[in-house]
């Protein structure tokens, strides 16, 4: 994504546009099924490290109640929608490969679920 983001080619920008579109069309079926959202929450590399692609998922996802604060979203949050926005947004990272880790481990049964 990074190199797309930083690429002048129109097939790059479609990309990332396409990518924008493909998740907000996702975040809108989603809230659509569960009757709208509380919040909505960025993770892993791309939503932990994009501003410019969590801007453009929040602006698309707009009628549902986000309001972006674009410098809460420049210093990745970790809250980055508005305060009064109906609908909050927030950047919380992950470790991928230890949640990797983890469930290989509870699906090859060397560790057991935590109650």
């Amino acid at each position: 994504m990074r190199d797309l983001l930083a690429s002048r080619e129109p097939r790059a920008r479609f990309a990332v546009d396409y990518f924008v579109y493909r998740a907000a069309k996702e975040i809108g079926a989603l809230a659509a099924v569960l009757g709208g959202i509380d919040g909505l929450v960025f993770t892993a590399g791309i939503g932990e490290n994009s501003a410019e692609i969590r801007r453009g998922i929040c602006e698309s996802s707009a009628w549902l109640g986000i309001e972006l604060d674009a410098e809460a979203n420049a210093a990745k949050g970790p809250r980055i929608s508005a305060p009064a926005s109906r609908v909050s947004a927030w950047v919380i990272p992950t470790n991928e490969e230890l949640m990797i880790a983890r469930h290989t481990g509870l699906l090859l049964g060397l560790v057991a679920a935590h109650a």
